[in-house]
């Protein structure tokens, strides 16, 4: 009796030492902030085009000075000077080993995709073309979000390189140096011709006539073999482009799902429920199916809902998940449920990759939902030694009942702070 107690009592303060954990996470709850980056090199000169999000950098440089909710075109106005010195002191870019002094040309409140987001433009300008590069991106790294990440794309001449700036990986380096293509075919196509008046120096006016005829051929034949170095050098563009692949979108699939506390507490809500291995492998076949169609909606711009609607309902779910717990006897028909809110996690999980897959966008959707599955599984084996130790314990019912209430009170708390 007493090593029983003592095991209940155990668990218990476990999970509350972990809820309290949850609840911890203000800023963090969700899975990080999200950035992004457009940087254009062209010889000299780099042009940083640098998107923020407009409530993460409003409320740590305190925009809305009436806290009334709104940063108003007066309060971003009054804040240029506050947000350019941040911006300057988190992100550099080097240039042979020579940081470069960033001048800011405009900051301006926008809309990107389903985001409200500061952007922010900065001029970098060299004593001498653009060669060995480095950007060092600290934003928010030192405390306000560890878990934000910055998709970054630059582009020089045809050539994308794409990279994702996170605070392990906060640092690239690269070369902008461009070959010229076209100036060496042309050099190739020049020497042709000599060779061609040389040999018809000897020749009679039959062989001029022929040789005329097989300078109009000739002729065609180079006006075919520019358009047709014209292709190779886009096509070869293309294929020097460093985009991010199925690899990397597997990854920031599993880690989204790592990183999304709500999500995690969402899961465990959903396992912590009495019920057969059927019933569970239903649930989560019905979360699975439902946040893949609506992370395939957002992920390719088809249907995007904003975060100040999403994430409140995200909070809602893992407080009703909580609830039903306490309150339902049978989870017999909690798969629909599920499959409802698994909508919405979706549009949770898509608020990452929205805007950044392009035409090509199959391959990286995959390759990310795929990510969120295996991480997910990863997630259910840690659980399941617990799920399935609960299942034996003489107190079950009221264990349940306490950590449910736990995590009720943390979805109230993210509830009640993503609307306020």
């Amino acid at each position: 009796m007493y090593r029983k107690t003592k095991h209940f009592f155990k668990i218990c303060f476990i999970l509350f030492i972990s809820l309290s954990f949850f609840q911890t996470q203000k800023v963090e709850a969700h899975s990080g902030s999200v950035g992004y980056s457009e940087v254009k090199i062209e010889g000299n000169k780099v042009n940083y085009d640098l998107f923020l999000l407009a409530d993460l950098l409003g409320g740590l440089l305190n925009i809305d000075k009436n806290q009334d909710g709104y940063m108003k075109e007066t309060e971003v106005s009054q804040s240029k000077s506050e947000i350019e010195q941040f911006v300057l002191k988190n992100l550099s870019f080097i240039n042979n080993g020579i940081k470069g002094e960033a001048k800011v040309t405009s900051i301006e409140q926008t809309k990107r995709f389903n985001f409200s987001m500061f952007r922010v433009n900065l001029e970098f300008v060299f004593d001498e073309p653009v060669e060995e590069y480095e950007i060092d991106y600290n934003i928010f790294y030192n405390g306000i979000d560890v878990n934000h990440q910055n998709f970054t794309s630059i582009y020089i001449g045809d050539k994308v390189i794409e990279h994702v700036f996170t605070k392990q990986d906060n640092i690239l380096q690269g070369q902008a140096n461009l070959a010229n293509n076209h100036s060496e075919n042309g050099s190739i196509q020049n020497g042709t011709p000599e060779n061609k008046n040389n040999q018809s120096n000897d020749a009679s006016v039959d062989n001029n006539d022929s040789n005329a005829t097989n300078s109009h051929n000739d002729d065609n034949s180079s006006n075919n073999s520019n358009t047709i170095s014209n292709n190779s050098h886009s096509e070869s563009s293309k294929a020097n482009d460093e985009r991010l692949g199925f690899k990397d979108y597997l990854v920031l699939g599993m880690k989204h799902i790592w990183s999304g506390f709500d999500h995690l507490l969402f899961l465990f809500g959903l396992l912590l429920a009495r019920g057969t291995y059927r019933e569970y492998l239903k649930i989560l076949t019905a979360f699975t199916v439902g946040h893949s169609i609506t992370l395939a909606l957002a992920a390719s711009e088809i249907v995007i809902i904003p975060g100040t609607i999403i994430e409140p309902l995200i909070a809602l779910s893992i407080v009703y998940v909580a609830i039903e717990n306490i309150f339902k006897k049978s989870i017999k028909w909690r798969w629909l449920i599920t499959l409802f809110f698994g909508l919405i996690h979706g549009f949770g999980f898509a608020d990452i990759i929205i805007g950044k897959l392009g035409k090509q966008f199959t391959l990286p959707l995959f390759s990310f939902n795929l990510g969120v599955e295996i991480g997910q599984i990863v997630v259910l084996i840690i659980m399941f030694p617990f799920i399935w130790y609960l299942r034996k314990i003489r107190w079950q019912t009221q264990v349940i009942n306490i950590v449910s209430i736990m995590i009720s009170v943390v979805g109230l708390y993210w509830l009640i702070d993503r609307i306020l």
